[in-house]
């Protein structure tokens, strides 16, 4: 009669990955992890290197400010068209250090 579970069928595991590809994807992913750590040690050994007062800082602010939302209120009403929206996320400025003094 077969299979009775319609869950577990042998169409499921028609195609299986070998052995052998699923370790080379594992190590592909781990040396492009690596080479990801690479680039950011490098970034930061630049940064370090820079005279400070070359530096920027950079200051991260949101778009807009969280307001407390009634429990009692259905929350979707309170908000705003999401049309009216810039973008989502968070806005980055660089300042000076020399505005900072």
């Amino acid at each position: 009669m077969g299979n009775a579970d319609p869950n577990n069928t042998k169409a499921e595991n028609k195609y299986e990955v070998k052995p052998q590809y699923e370790e080379l994807s594992k190590q592909l992913n781990m040396q492009h992890a690596i080479n990801q750590c690479y680039e950011c040690m490098r970034a930061i050994k630049d940064r370090i290197a820079r005279p400070a007062s070359q530096l920027t800082i950079i200051t991260i602010e949101p778009l807009y400010h969280a307001q407390q939302v009634s429990r009692w209120k259905s929350s979707v009403r309170d908000f705003p068209d999401p049309s009216a929206h810039r973008s989502t996320g968070l806005q980055t400025r660089q300042v000076s250090r020399s505005s900072l003094r």
